[in-house]
């Protein structure tokens, strides 16, 4: 019994405690509400304010908007952009912080009273030049008058010197129709005379061309006369060193043979060296006695080898002599389009040559004929993009050269009968380039193109014959 009765107070305890907890915290939360209640009433109250002040700014925003003549509705966006637009047409002279319809318009009210004063000065000042005016016109009457008295005299003495003139030109109209029909008669007797001397003339031209053909053909006569003979060889090959690549010929100090003067070299048996193609090419190196110098192969071919015997030849240098040229232009070595005049100048100068007289591509003309002359050596011919200058000079040195006992030979022709040929080959790429340097070659190993040369051991073989003027 005495453990329930404790189990009932121990209860009772805690219920008590409970209670006390539960009124407290009800306490405490009912005073919490309290004070959240008086907090909502006020914000509501500050809302209600808030929303009054909203409404008051938004109608006087209206009102503004009415007062710079936007509808209510319209967007704030809108209103700035038109706000902007008007600025910069209206009050473009204002800075940009101090623009406003305000300042807009008593600047363009300042601006209309100006205007306006300015206008009424300058009504004031039109009033006083009118009076002037009006002075003027009262005071020029009378002058009007007398000029007018003057127009009227001198268009009554005009009229008169009309006629006077009139009369002076049917005068002389008649005295001229007399001249013209003498001057007629005179003209058909000069028509005579004219159509004798054209007659004369024609004559004249006939004979000045038959005179011209026989120039021609004395021309023809004299160059054949005077220019030596391209078919007699220069010299002879005496010992060939083909490992070292290099030969003796029979020329040296006493026949005036310089360095690296170039010969071109043909078979022994040949009579005329422009009906034989060559076997080779040669330059010499070395002058060792008097008709005996060293010379190295420059060109040559395998099948067909320089051998002892053979004869030399070239255009540019005769023995104890020196020959004379006259270069056109066009010179080009190899092909590019472009000119090569200063290496065919110093090729020219190495083998013993003098060049008389050359003209540039530019045009421009060097040195002139002399009577020693004997080549002119012809480039590749201009196209039609050439200067005028250059076909100009052109044609003033072919004519004249036309003259003169002078032998044409091409660029090509002169370069291979001297047997020169080129140790260091430029190949340009660009806009400069040359086709002919991108051929494809054949394989290594490969069969080799004819160059159209045969050799002359596969042709019949005769003894050399004798020519005149020839040491050999």
């Amino acid at each position: 019994m005495a453990r329930e009765n404790q189990g009932l107070q121990i209860a009772l305890i805690i219920f008590v405690f409970l209670t006390l907890i539960l009124g407290v915290t009800t306490f405490l939360f009912q005073r919490q509400a309290a004070e959240k209640s008086a907090e909502a009433a006020a914000k509501q109250e500050e809302a209600t304010e808030a929303g009054n002040t909203a409404d008051k700014i938004q109608g006087d925003f209206n009102t503004l908007k009415g007062y710079c003549g936007f509808a209510t509705t319209e967007a704030i966006d809108a209103v700035g952009e038109q706000f902007r637009a008007d600025m910069d047409k209206y009050a473009a002279s204002l800075p940009e912080p101090q623009r406003s319809y305000q300042a807009a318009l008593k600047d363009l009210a300042e601006t209309l009273q100006a205007k306006n004063e300015s206008l009424a000065s300058a009504e004031d000042a039109n009033k006083l030049l009118q009076e002037r005016i009006q002075q003027l016109e009262s005071e020029k009457a009378p002058l009007v008058a007398q000029e007018k008295q003057r127009a009227d005299n001198a268009a009554a003495q005009l009229a008169k010197a009309t006629k006077e003139y009139n009369d002076a030109r049917a005068a002389l109209n008649d005295q001229a129709q007399k001249h013209l029909e003498t001057f007629k008669q005179e003209v058909g007797k000069k028509d005579q005379a004219v159509t004798a001397l054209q007659g004369e003339v024609a004559q004249r031209e006939k004979r000045i061309q038959v005179l011209g053909e026989d120039l021609e053909e004395a021309n023809e006569t004299i160059v054949k006369v005077l220019n030596p003979v391209f078919e007699q060889a220069d010299g002879k090959i005496r010992w060939v060193n083909q490992r070292n690549q290099t030969v003796w010929i029979s020329l040296g100090s006493a026949d005036a043979l310089q360095k690296l003067t170039s010969f071109s070299v043909y078979p022994a048996d040949t009579n005329d060296v422009t009906k034989v193609g060559k076997k080779g090419s040669i330059e010499v190196i070395q002058v060792l006695e008097a008709h005996l110098s060293e010379a190295r192969i420059v060109e040559d071919e395998p099948a067909n080898p320089i051998m002892p015997g053979d004869v030399i030849y070239t255009p540019i240098w005769a023995r104890g002599e020196r020959e004379h040229f006259a270069l056109a232009d066009g010179m080009d070595l190899d092909g590019d389009g472009k000119s090569d005049l200063q290496t065919i100048l110093r090729i020219i100068g190495l083998n013993g040559g003098v060049v008389d007289v050359y003209v540039t591509d530019e045009g421009e003309r060097h040195g002139e004929f002399t009577s020693d002359t004997r080549y002119l050596v012809m480039g590749d011919a201009p196209d039609e993009t050439a200067s005028e200058a250059r076909l100009k000079a052109r044609n003033d040195f072919l004519k004249d050269a036309e003259g003169r006992a002078i032998t044409k030979i091409k660029l090509k022709d002169l370069l291979n009968k001297m047997g020169w040929k080129n140790q260091a080959p430029v190949v340009r790429f660009g806009r400069g380039a040359n086709p002919n340097d991108f051929r494809a070659l054949p394989p290594e190993g490969g069969p080799k193109e004819s160059t159209g040369t045969v050799s002359p051991l596969f042709q019949p073989r005769q003894p050399p014959a004798a020519s005149g003027g020839s040491a050999y």
